[in-house]
């Protein structure tokens, strides 16, 4: 019987080598993982303040907080530091944009951007009904703003 799997593996192009590195992630790794390439991409744009980018990436934050709330939020519904302190990025890069600065952007950057600052202080000010009142996101951030060390790990 071994010489009919190794014969399949041969005949596949498989090896032993393969069942070694093969590594059994959990849910909760998973989601980290997929949220930390989307942080990743806005901390990028973020850098170079590419700002029809960074309202992609911010929605897809948002959308994809939503959707994995109850995994990658703490114990009592608080938001990881790491996106915590991307979304403290996000609001330094918008505050930073002067009037002057707006009107050098082209017509599409000037558009998202305007997009961008009003989604985001929405998003901040909203609350689901269902938590309490610590689950304000811009609550969270200026807790966190003060004492970045007494927030949940990430």
């Amino acid at each position: 019987m071994g010489n009919k799997k190794e014969a399949r593996r041969n005949l596949f192009g498989e090896s032993d080598d393969e069942d070694e590195t093969r590594k059994v992630r959990s849910l909760k790794e998973k989601k980290f993982g997929e949220l930390e390439k989307i942080l990743v991409d806005c901390k990028k744009h973020a850098n170079v303040k590419d700002f029809l980018a960074i309202e992609e990436d911010f929605t897809v934050l948002v959308a994809y907080i939503a959707k994995e709330k109850e995994v990658i939020c703490a114990e009592n519904d608080q938001l990881p530091r790491n996106v915590l302190r991307v979304l403290l990025q996000l609001q330094d890069e918008i505050d930073n944009v002067t009037s002057s600065v707006k009107k050098k952007m082209n017509k599409a950057s000037a558009t998202a951007f305007t997009r961008l600052k009003t989604r985001m202080k929405q998003w901040m000010a909203s609350e689901d009904n269902t938590y309490s009142e610590e689950t304000i996101y811009e609550k969270q951030l200026l807790k966190w703003k003060e004492n970045p060390e007494d927030t949940p790990s990430e």
